[in-house]
């Protein structure tokens, strides 16, 4: 899953060559599916994000 932001509709409307055939979103979100032996923090199933 992804979101839209200022810079991707601005992107949209001007294309940049340099970003052709390039995902230009940066705010995802999803579910871990899997983990470290080490990781404590969270666990398979959990939904997460990047801003």
């Amino acid at each position: 899953m992804a979101g839209i932001c200022g810079t991707d509709l601005r992107l949209w409307e001007k294309p940049e060559p340099s970003l052709r055939c390039c995902i230009i979103s940066h705010q995802l979100a999803d579910d871990v599916v899997e983990v470290g032996a080490n990781v404590t923090a969270m666990a398979m199933g959990d939904r997460v994000l990047i801003e």
